[in-house]
């Protein structure tokens, strides 16, 4: 993180952090074989929900290169879970209850055996299915078992800065955002008009613009180059596409899908690239709405986040002060028209009836798979 310049909002706070690039070492951070050791400069709240963060995950030595820092083979890794993989192919992966684990963590009628697939045919026939809370499959005798709605599904203007670019100007962006809302609403979809989530205290919705000012005249068509979203953000990604077509022919634009890799999307969120592969891609991300402002620091700051633009450095305001004001960088974001919020929601697990989720907290993402099991 160090050599990417990158921030964390956590080593900072550890011992011996500033010394850092002069001893090789941080004195708050010591491990061996069965403990782990921090010792922090100051009080951190929710350090057990940042340590679980996937920056800061704890591993055993073992499963990566000490060297490199990169992971070795994921299917030979030293896990602490009550199931250990039994089975593993192009289209599955099987796991079976251990015997060993300590009865008193488990369910009292835990399952036995958990089959993993993830061929497309199989999410309307699995008993339990990854999803959102924008979903509706109550129809088809599952309810849903997620978080509280603290994802943030929106666009991002990757080529705002190119000069030749379509979402160059201010205007233009703000034109193409109100016609892709309109056709949003249009399909039966009601967009959010707040980057942030609304149970964030003073966080509000926005004005629409409305019919704004063209700067230039419509003497094209370009080219409009979008990644969309990936297919289990359902019903979003179809409907987000289809918005964004109706919207960029209103417009004057051909609007062209492209398959871009992840890592391309995320080096190409750095501003004036002499190429940019998108103009525009769809990016959910999540946000601790009990206490934003790490997240929020992180989001502007961090190679390894999201790098919310600024432009005109108000935010950089904003996010330096003590308490954040999120309204005001939630305004901010709004008026550069380079981040369209589309909708808040959770990802969660969509389960039949008759799997019990009553030992499971939903504040938080339902991962503790050893906590369901029969009624």
């Amino acid at each position: 993180m160090s050599g990417r310049g990158s921030r964390s909002g956590f080593f900072e706070k550890l011992e011996g952090f500033t010394s850092f690039e002069k001893t090789g070492r941080i004195t708050g951070l010591e491990a061996d074989e069965k403990h782990i050791t921090l010792r922090l400069n100051e009080p951190m709240p929710q350090l057990l929900d940042t340590l679980s963060f996937g920056l800061y995950a704890v591993v055993h030595p073992s499963c990566y290169d000490k060297t490199t820092g990169r992971w070795l083979d994921p299917r030979h890794t030293v896990a602490s879970g009550p199931y250990s993989v039994i089975k593993w192919d192009e289209t599955s992966f099987v796991l079976k209850l251990r015997g060993d684990f300590p009865t008193g963590l488990l369910h009292p009628k835990p399952l036995a055996v958990v089959k993993m697939e993830w061929a497309p045919e199989q999410r309307r026939k699995a008993d339990i299915l990854s999803g959102n809370s924008r979903e509706d499959l109550m129809a088809g005798g599952y309810s849903y078992h997620g978080e509280t709605e603290s994802r943030i599904a929106f666009i991002r203007c990757q080529s705002w800065t190119h000069p030749d670019s379509p979402l160059h100007d201010k205007a233009e962006r703000k034109r193409l955002r109100e016609a892709f809302y309109a056709n949003l609403e249009g399909l039966g979809f009601k967009p959010t008009l707040s980057f942030f989530p609304l149970a964030i205290p003073s966080v509000k919705e926005l004005p629409r613009d409305g019919q704004v000012k063209a700067l230039r005249p419509q003497a094209r068509p370009a080219l409009l180059r979008y990644k969309p979203y990936a297919p289990e953000v359902t019903p979003l990604a179809e409907l987000a596409e289809k918005a964004l077509q109706q919207a960029a022919g209103v417009e004057g634009f051909k609007a062209e899908p492209q398959d871009t890799p992840k890592k391309t999307i995320g080096m190409e969120f750095a501003p004036n690239l002499p190429i940019y592969h998108n103009d525009i891609v769809s990016i959910v991300t999540g946000i601790l709405i009990d206490n934003p402002d790490a997240d929020i620091r992180f989001m502007f700051k961090s190679q390894e986040g999201i790098r919310l633009p600024d432009p005109s450095g108000k935010c950089a305001h904003f996010i330096g002060q003590h308490k954040i004001d999120v309204q005001k960088v939630n305004e901010v974001l709004w008026d550069d028209a380079i981040i369209w919020p589309v909708a808040h929601l959770s990802i969660g697990l969509w389960a039949r009836k008759e799997l019990d989720f009553s030992l499971i907290n939903t504040v938080v993402p339902p991962t503790a798979i050893h906590l369901i099991g029969w009624k």
